[in-house]
């Protein structure tokens, strides 16, 4: 919605982030104000008293005054006014906004009680330029007093922002307070509000008129004089309705001209054929006759060949806008493009003219459909849209796009509006809808996915809103992010997180500008953020390009050590000189993060260069990268082979050898596939032991297929054998009689879980849901089975209601499954009958309860939960509830599953999908999980919600994926004597380091730094390890050396004479007990001295004079005296103090910061002597 002065645009958006700070709650569409001139955005629809907290639902605009300074809007929110209570029940209540107070007006009030909202649907529809008349469709029965309303539907009032008065618009005959008998809806009015023009089913409106159709009719009420006259009457009988689906567009200033559409024959004189189709008529009230404005070529009463609909009519009611199907509204041979058209008709002089018209031609319409918007007051300039390429001579249109044009009557020119940045003749990339306009079509508000209207970066690749000022050309963007800080892009997907926590696969990204090489994303592409440097990086640019490649890419999978990546693409110019099908597939590429080097992963055996002729899906990897193993439905990948299913076979790629091997082929006879579709499931970390399941028959020589469904298998490597797993008991060559399915395989690729409703795996076992799931593992060295979910007491019966297996440890000695039943732990207080989340420990047996009410181990959450993953490690279990008791003060805002993780160490469970205020919300929409570290440390999952707790500004309404981080608590303990900087608990994100000081007191020593892998980093610094768990570093300090320390200084004189030369002779001593090391000998300045120089006089000394060993001035000097040693300087220094004054020379030894002295006394020592004037004898002595 554009003023009338084109400064001000108001819309609708659900970003986050058009505006600093706003704590957006309802995850709705919001109202925003925004100033095109400064580029202030405001928001409208806020909660009463709080300029920056979103109301609690949505919020649309309707109608804005010409100068900017109202804005009507409606909204179901039941907190924009403060004191006001809602008694419409969360409906739409209309509401005036002034935009120079900032204050919200309800004018959707009850009569009766202002302080109540009226009693039904309230919607705003249309305001008069100076923003004093509202015109308002509405259900309610109680907006004005004394009302008589008994149609129970909407009726149509005008709202006096002056008065705060309602007028009954759509009224029975000669009653102003009467509602008519039926609904009335589509009003247009006059600028003043006197004169309304409406649809309406009543047949009340206007006293003797005959309405027989059982439809709507439009109509024109004089608020001034109270008449209602029938719009839609027989040409020959004013009092007749005729019906046939009208309805309003417009109406004149001066309320003379009506423009409207029908479907009704007989409204104009002539016009006899009942074709039904819709058409264009302008009423003329003082005459109270219609004419057709959309009659064919030169015949004012024929119907032209398709359907017409209104659009615009000019102020002074002559110019009429309207839309065409029709190919005889201009002269025959004219309209050939069998679509839709824009026209302008003069209704003075009947005069027609093509707006969308061919470039080279005024009598021919443009190659595809247009559609009219709207145009100026005096039908100057047109708006429309179109996906014709050929209205503009030159221009390039891109593909099936549709374009916003303006067309100027003047001139007949057309000029493109949602044109590229700095190119006229070049559409946008994406298509463009016009949904605004200034009134006087200078200001068009355009929607666009479009990434080239401007030069800026679109974060979002989602719908975005622009303005084009026609007259300057300037192009801005109205839907911009307020802020810089940590935005999200346009909406991603994570793939996958590496085993060390340490990066995250994702995409396809958006247009994003890649941070370290500046690359041009223009397609799903893929990226990888890494948690330490915060970095993300795309890897499928092509070859030798910093470019995304030349077609869509998607992540796969990630090595544990982040180094090897396996990305899917269908680009051409991923990896050089490789050979692809006519039409190319997705393939499956390695690539190395370090080096740079890549390898094609689904090629045809023997031959590297050749690309897979079927899409190829990665499932796994080793730890290393050596071996990838994937699925496809290529039938080029074995030649030789004969592919039988046509479905996907199961493959291995060894990069050491760079080749491909068939897994799931036929046993015997002829080379071919299994005869049934098979699916990859996980490989051993030494890529011996390949799980799979399968629907094949023919994998195994002699297999009994008993069920034709899924069936699991193991294929040994360094055997080249298949063993079933899924087997009947007692016959390894046989199937189960049901589905099979595999979960799991232990790193040594010794233990296989799985999933069966079978009841014959073993005669031992006693299967107490026989209709439902069980978990089982297949020890892979015995070929044997036992059950994992069991029943408690008895290793050997399964559970009442069955058991499903979620995940198996790297170890193999974790089992998490999902569980129905009550008979599976001691003292289960099961609170909630539905599924929970347990884990199985193989070493001993035992079986504990995951998903438990926060500190009731025993005790089952209030919903029920599902188990999702296990991180490598075994010791953190990924899951899904609604529950609200899984963690203490939990509050779940969202009504959906929310994330968590339960660690089996700590019985601890932390809330993973949480807001960002307060921390334990939950966010405000659904998620999906993607992946878990190694260490459960870290959580992978995307979510359309934009409060996440990872303080991103998220304005792009769709999908993002996050890591969410464990974060624990480290402290620092610090004993007597010394402190630790900094103090106190601090939060540390798993896998991170901290920092940290340590300082003694004054004569202290540290004597231990212990805890959380703490190690010296330098002189009273310190790290910690990574931090993996709540942690504390401890300090302990002790008394440094302690030694009896002494200096002695003396020249030898009492008084000395001006200008002598004197001799000090210095001693620094240490008699124990301890040695001190970096001891301080210091001076005091020296007085009526100068000229001083020094030496270590090393025949007096008893230990080596240290360096430097001689100098000039006092230094301080760093001495390190064993137990009974002393060292011994000669100083030298001339007198220049005058007669009767001093000169004095003073010297300290201090033990270093951590050491004490034991006689302070005896550290000082001080020469002082009086200066005397010189007297020289007549001899000569002085």
């Amino acid at each position: 919605m554009v003023s009338g002065n084109g400064r001000f645009i108001a819309y609708s958006s659900d970003a986050t982030n058009l505006v600093p700070d706003v704590d957006d709650r309802n995850s709705d569409p919001d109202l925003y104000l925004q100033d095109r001139l400064s580029g202030d955005i405001v928001l409208v629809s806020h909660a009463a008293g709080q300029a920056l907290q979103t109301a609690d639902d949505s919020a649309g605009a309707v109608a804005l005054s010409d100068d900017g300074e109202w804005l009507v809007f409606v909204s179901r929110a039941n907190n924009l006014i403060s004191d006001v209570t809602d008694s419409s029940g969360f409906r739409e209540d209309a509401y005036l906004y002034q935009r120079s107070t900032g204050q919200t007006t309800l004018i959707s009030r009850s009569a009766s009680n202002p302080m109540f909202t009226a009693g039904g649907n309230t919607y705003p529809l249309q305001m008069s330029p100076d923003g004093s008349k509202i015109l308002l469709v509405s259900s309610a029965y109680d907006l004005v007093s004394g009302l008589t309303d008994h149609n129970g539907v909407d009726d149509l009032y005008l709202f006096n922002r002056n008065t705060g008065a309602f007028t009954l618009v759509s009224r029975a005959a000669g009653s102003a307070t009467t509602t008519a008998n039926s609904d009335s809806s589509l009003p247009v009015m006059t600028p003043d509000g006197r004169y309304v023009a409406f649809q309406s089913a009543a047949t009340n409106l206007v006293s003797g008129v005959t309405d027989a159709n059982s439809g709507d009719d439009v109509f024109v009420i004089d608020l001034a004089t109270g008449v209602t006259q029938l719009v839609t009457h027989r040409f020959d009988n004013p009092l007749i309705a005729t019906g046939q689906l009208p309805y309003a567009t417009a109406i004149s200033d001066d309320g003379e001209k009506i423009l409207f559409g029908s479907q009704a024959f007989n409204l104009v004189p002539g016009t006899t054929e009942p074709d039904y189709r819709y058409k264009v008529f302008l009423f003329d009230r003082s005459t109270n006759t219609v004419s057709m404005v959309s009659h064919a070529h030169n015949q004012s009463s024929k119907t032209t060949d398709s359907g017409s609909w209104a659009k615009a009519l000019s102020a002074d009611g002559r110019w009429v806008l309207f839309d065409s199907s029709g190919s005889d509204i201009l002269p025959p041979g004219s309209d050939a493009n069998g679509t839709g058209d824009v026209f302008l008709r003069d209704m003075q002089t009947d005069a027609v003219t093509a707006v969308s018209r061919n470039f080279g031609s005024a009598f021919s319409t443009a190659n595809n459909q247009s559609t009219g918007f709207g145009m100026d007051p005096t039908g100057q300039r047109i708006l429309f849209t179109s996906q014709a390429t050929n209205l503009l001579a030159g221009a390039n249109i891109a593909w099936t796009t549709t374009n916003v044009y303006a067309f100027n009557r003047t001139d007949a020119s057309i000029s493109m509006l949602s044109h590229a940045s700095g190119n006229p003749l070049q559409s946008g990339n994406e298509s463009s809808d016009l949904v605004a306009m200034s009134p006087d079509a200078n200001v068009a508000a355009i929607r666009t996915e479009a990434t080239d209207f401007l030069n800026l970066t679109d974060y979002n690749w989602k719908v975005d809103l622009y303005t084009v000022e026609i007259q300057s050309g300037n192009v801005a963007l109205m839907s911009r992010s307020a802020v810089g800080l940590n935005p999200t892009a346009g909406g991603s997907s994570a793939v996958a997180i590496s085993g060390n926590g340490q990066q995250v696969l994702f995409g396809p990204g958006s247009p994003y500008i890649d941070q370290a090489d500046n690359a041009v994303i223009d397609r799903p592409s893929v990226f990888t953020f890494d948690r330490g440097d915060q970095g993300i990086r795309l890897r499928s640019n092509g070859w030798n390009t910093n470019n995304a490649a030349d077609d869509q890419s998607y992540g796969q999978l990630i090595s544990r050590d982040t180094v090897w990546l396996v990305l899917q693409s269908r680009a051409s110019n991923f990896l050089p000189g490789i050979t692809y099908p006519l039409f190319r597939e997705l393939n499956l590429y390695l690539v190395n993060q370090q080096t740079g080097a890549r390898s094609l992963v689904s090629h045809a055996i023997g031959s590297p260069n050749v690309a897979a002729n079927g899409e190829s899906i990665a499932v796994d990897m080793t730890p290393d990268a050596r071996c990838i193993l994937f699925k496809s439905k290529a039938t080029n990948l074995a030649p030789g082979v004969a592919d039988t299913n046509l479905d996907y076979d199961v493959f291995l790629y060894d990069r050491n050898s760079n080749d491909v091997s068939l897994i799931t082929r036929a046993a015997g006879g002829a080379p071919a596939t299994g005869n049934g579709q098979s699916v990859p499931i996980a490989i051993s970390d030494d890529c011996n032991i390949i799980v799979y399941d399968s629907v094949a028959s023919n994998l195994i020589n002699g297999l009994t297929d008993t069920n034709s469904r899924w069936d699991v298998f193991a294929y040994r490597r360094n055997t080249n054998t298949t063993t079933l797993v899924s087997r009947a008991f007692g016959n390894p060559l046989q199937t189960m009689n049901t589905n099979t399915n595999a979960v799991g395989l232990s790193a040594n690729g010794q233990r296989i879980l799985f999933t069966t409703t079978s009841t014959m795996v073993s005669t031992a076992i006693t299967d107490n849901s026989p209709f439902g799931p069980d978990t089982y593992l297949f020890e892979v060295p015995t070929s044997t089975i036992t059950l994992a979910g069991r029943q408690l007491g008895n290793p050997n019966a399964t559970p009442t209601s069955g058991t499903s297996a979620v995940a198996l440890s790297e170890d193999g000695n974790t089992v998490i499954f999902g569980a129905g039943s009550t008979d599976i732990i001691a003292g289960l207080n099961d609170s909630n009958f539905s599924w929970d989340v347990f884990a199985f420990n193989v070493a001993n047996g035992e079986t504990r309860l995951v998903s438990h009410k926060a500190q009731s181990p025993n005790t089952t959450s209030a919903s029920g939960s599902s188990g999702l993953a296990l991180s490598g490690d075994g010791n953190v279990v990924l899951f899904e509830s609604s529950s609200v008791d899984l963690v203490t003060t939990h509050q779940d805002t969202n009504q959906y599953l929310d994330l968590f993780i339960g660690n089996l160490q700590t019985g601890e469970t932390t809330l993973v999908t949480r807001s960002r205020l307060p921390y334990l919300e939950t966010i405000q929409d659904q998620y999906f999980p993607v992946g878990i570290s190694d260490d459960g440390n870290q959580v992978v999952f995307d979510t359309f919600a934009n409060n996440v707790g990872d303080g991103s500004a998220d304005g792009n309404g769709v999908k993002d994926a996050y890591l969410f981080t464990r974060v624990f608590t480290l402290d620092f303990q610090a004993g007597p004597g010394g402190s630790i900087l900094p103090g106190g608990p601090v939060p540390v994100e798993a896998g991170l380091s901290r920092s940290f000081a340590v300082s003694p007191n004054q004569g202290m020593v540290i004597q231990s730094v212990s805890g959380c892998g703490a190690v010296s980093t330098g002189p009273g610094t310190y790290s910690t390890g990574p931090i993996q768990a709540d942690c504390t570093v401890t300090a302990t300090f002790v008394p440094g050396p302690s030694a009896d320390l002494s200096v002695t200084l003396d020249d030898g004189f009492t008084t000395v004479g001006d200008a002598q030369l004197l001799e000090y002779r210095l001693t620094a001593q240490n008699a124990g007990p301890d040695a001190m090391n970096q001891t301080a000998l210091s001076f005091q300045p020296a007085i009526g001295l100068s000229s001083i120089n020094w030496h270590c006089d090393a025949q007096a000394s008893t230990i080596p004079c240290p360096s430097p060993s001689s100098g000039t001035g006092l230094p301080v000097l760093l001495l390190s005296l064993p137990v009974g040693t002393h060292l011994s300087y000669r100083i030298y220094a001339l007198v220049t103090a005058l007669p009767g004054a001093t000169a004095s020379l003073s010297a300290s030894i201090a033990p270093p910061f951590s050491g004490n002295s034991l006689v302070p006394e005896n550290d000082t020592a001080t020469d002082t002597a009086t200066v005397f004037a010189n007297t020289v004898f007549s001899n000569g002595f002085e």
